[in-house]
């Protein structure tokens, strides 16, 4: 093995439950460690949904509890943990980690620290671009997974040479269809009939990924989807957006026809029992679902928001919509209604053919390397 190959790289987030920028970073970790690095992870809440992923290749993980949003000693402890593991390398995604990640690795003395912006809800907050544009010289890179964030962050005023793009990385092993039959069972057991056409909403429930869109779209109309079936994936994150979900489908003639499945943890089974995979996301930076969907062979409908429109070749791996356009996803809806098999068919191989394209291991695994060993 190469001596350079056993830079000690740690890598940074807030916890390991199974939201898309903890998956990344758990792919991440297991491809650094693949190629003989000497990897750990460290989080701050000791929620342990990806564990298993990590122990399976016996990395290592560790907790240094926050105890509150204001907890500043946490910087000190942050410190002395820095100091002791004297990583070449601190890679932090999200907000948080990226903040304490910066001042405390520059404290210890680290000399390559790499942060990641996940998502375009940063231009939301003053207070977020305000701290970015002054600490921004702390970080060593800012990775960024969409070039819509990279377009941002320069708008914003950071420099783009201090920008590196990396899009996600996907495990095309793991994401790809299970056997029929196994699709089958699982429709089956939500009472969804071979003859249904199932919509898939992966996503936790909250106001970005937009569940209500979806609701309405089919509300406007009812006969044209009879034989539909909408399925809602994911943890219930935001209590209010589910109150008003039931609230709008109560006493519809849709409202035994979309499913609350909660969270799953066999994914491919999920997007394999399903014809099409919809997220009418508000915002994102680089959604996770959709490229694991187009992975296990499922044309999907994305909202133009982030790199959705390059990532997702319209009418070709999928649709893609004007965001917050109820009407606009109801015509395409509509389509997807009306499609064949043969034509969803040929959608599917063109979604699978552009997820090996863009989102292969090796190329994310390339891209991490050369920001580490420059």
């Amino acid at each position: 093995m190469h001596a350079s190959k056993r830079k000690k790289i740690l890598l940074f987030i807030d916890s390991l439950v199974g939201g898309g920028a903890q998956r990344q970073i758990v792919t991440l970790a297991r491809c650094l460690h693949d190629s003989g690095y000497d990897v750990s992870v460290l989080t701050y809440r000791n929620e342990e949904q990806l564990r298993y992923l990590l122990d399976e290749k016996n990395i290592e993980h560790h907790v240094i509890e926050k105890k509150s949003k204001l907890d500043l000693l946490f910087i000190f402890r942050l410190y002395r943990y820095f100091k002791v593991i004297d990583p070449d390398c601190v890679i932090s995604y999200l907000n948080t980690p990226n903040l304490w990640g910066r001042l405390a690795g520059r404290m210890a003395g680290l000399k390559k620290i790499i942060t990641s912006e996940r998502n375009l809800d940063i231009d939301k907050s003053r207070v977020r671009i305000v701290i970015e544009k002054l600490i921004f010289r702390l970080s060593s890179c800012i990775v960024v997974n969409a070039n819509a964030i990279k377009s941002l962050l320069i708008e914003k005023g950071i420099p783009a040479d201090k920008i590196q793009v990396i899009y996600n990385g996907l495990d095309l092993q793991y994401f790809k269809p299970v056997p029929l039959s196994e699709a089958e069972h699982f429709r089956a057991s939500y009472g969804v009939l071979k003859a249904d056409r199932l919509f898939l909403l992966p996503g936790r429930i909250m106001a970005q990924k937009n569940h209500l869109s979806l609701i309405r779209a089919v509300l406007t109309r009812v006969d044209v989807f009879k034989s539909a079936k909408l399925m809602f994936v994911g943890n219930e994150f935001d209590k209010k957006i589910k109150k008003d979900l039931v609230g709008l489908l109560a006493g519809t003639e849709i409202e035994g026809r979309v499913i609350f499945a909660g969270p799953q943890t066999k994914m491919p089974l999920v997007y394999s029992a399903a014809d099409f995979v919809v997220l009418p996301s508000l915002w994102e930076g680089l959604p996770n679902v959709v490229i694991e969907a187009m992975a296990c062979f499922k044309p999907v409908v994305v909202t133009d928001v982030a790199d959705n429109a390059y990532i997702v070749r319209d009418s070709v791996d999928g649709f893609v919509v004007p965001a917050a356009d109820d009407g606009k996803l109801a015509d395409v809806l509509e389509r997807c209604m009306a499609m064949e098999d043969k034509d969803i068919s040929s959608m599917s191989q063109s979604a699978r053919n552009r997820a090996e394209e863009l989102f292969g291991t090796d190329k994310f695994l390339a891209s991490y390397e050369r920001l580490i060993n420059s």
